[in-house]
């Protein structure tokens, strides 16, 4: 059977409030760590794994965060932009991305501000299953926790999830085969309007209801999402200390 193509979407529309570009770019894709900037690396990994159809949802510094992408000319990457980035969510800027993915596509998704290593999209992308991107641990109030069911694949997506009942911190990469990105989808257009505020792991968990989906441990492999200035400083000390593959 011929392989199904992949296309990935970045979510990098959002203004990073939390963050206030503590790195001194436009916007938090944009901050350079080892010379590097958060979208070049994901750009280069998803490069790397033979995905050469990127779609790259802007809002916030549009034209700086396209100036970025624009430079890799031997990839295919097209642009949506998000005219209501400051007042919506996640949820709304993934909603706007469904028409660029054809009928048949493995979705690639990847929030604009995480840091990861390039094997673990390579692993993600060798099982046939659909994976969310999970750090095991002890999680705290902010994050978006993973629950799993009896047997194994996930139950509940939020941030609402008890610490004790959680798995780990779902990192905003994931991996949707084509019939659960066809119920993702419709799931996003049909509310779109509705829960514009929230973040498309919604989408994902109304999904559950006749589809599956997996967690993916990282480790031993590293990856940090970027959403307060601790977290950049975290960022370069893990590269130093745990070489980060892009």
């Amino acid at each position: 059977m011929p392989k199904t193509k992949k296309r990935a979407i970045i979510l990098a529309a959002g203004v990073g409030t939390r963050l206030l570009c503590s790195g001194g770019a436009k916007h938090k894709c944009l901050i350079k760590i080892q010379g590097t900037s958060i979208l070049e690396r994901q750009i280069n990994i998803l490069k790397r794994c033979g995905i050469k159809d990127i779609v790259i949802v802007v809002g916030h510094a549009a034209n700086a965060v396209k100036a970025c992408a624009a430079k890799y000319r031997d990839l295919n990457v097209a642009f949506v932009y998000n005219p209501k980035f400051y007042n919506t969510n996640t949820f709304y800027s993934l909603a706007l991305a469904t028409k660029y993915v054809k009928r048949g596509e493995t979705v690639i998704q990847i929030n604009g501000d995480l840091i990861f290593d390039y094997r673990i999209l390579k692993q993600m992308l060798s099982n046939k299953r659909s994976l969310m991107a999970t750090e095991y641990k002890r999680c705290g109030a902010e994050e978006i926790k993973v629950k799993i069911n009896k047997y194994g694949s996930i139950s509940k997506i939020n941030k609402s999830v008890l610490p004790a009942e959680s798995v780990g911190e779902a990192l905003g990469l994931n991996k949707f085969s084509p019939k659960f990105w066809h119920a993702v989808a419709a799931n996003l257009k049909n509310f779109q309007e509705k829960f514009s505020s929230e973040y498309f792991e919604r989408a994902v968990e109304k999904t559950l209801k006749k589809e599956s989906i997996w967690p993916h441990n990282i480790a031993p492999f590293g990856a940090i999402e970027i959403d307060f200035p601790r977290d950049l400083k975290n960022a370069k000390r893990l590269l130093k200390e745990k070489p980060i593959l892009i």
